[in-house]
C-alpha cells in the first residue's frame, strides 16, 4: 500500500506542475491577446481566467485549439486522481478497521 501512496503523491505533484504550466500558458495567451493588464489579471485570478479563456478559445475554434485539449486532459487527470485516491482511502479505512 505504501508504493501506491507514493504513486499518488507523485501523480499529484505532476498534476500541480501541469496545472502551473497551464496557468502560465493562460497568462501568456491573455497577455498576447489583451495586453499587460489582462495578463496581470490572469496571473492573479487563475481559475476565473482559465475558465473565461477556455470559453473564448472554444468559441473561436472549438476542440481544435490545443489549449482546450490540454485543459480537458488536465481536468480528466484531476478527476482520475480524486476517484483513485478516494477508493484507496476507503480500502485503507476498511483494512485498518479489520486489523484493529
Amino acid at each position: 500500500m505504501k508504493v501506491f501512496a507514493v504513486f499518488l503523491y507523485v501523480f499529484m505533484a505532476l498534476l500541480w506542475i501541469l496545472g502551473g504550466l497551464m496557468h502560465l500558458w493562460t497568462v501568456y495567451i491573455a497577455y498576447t491577446i489583451g495586453g499587460w493588464f489582462w495578463g496581470l489579471v490572469s496571473l492573479f485570478f487563475p481559475v476565473i481566467s482559465e475558465i473565461v479563456l477556455a470559453f473564448v478559445s472554444w468559441g473561436n475554434s472549438g476542440f481544435q485549439a490545443p489549449y482546450i485539449q490540454w485543459l480537458i486532459v488536465l481536468v480528466v487527470l484531476w478527476i482520475v486522481y480524486y476517484v483513485v485516491a478516494g477508493m484507496a482511502s476507503g480500502v485503507e479505512a476498511r483494512t485498518q478497521k479489520y486489523q484493529g
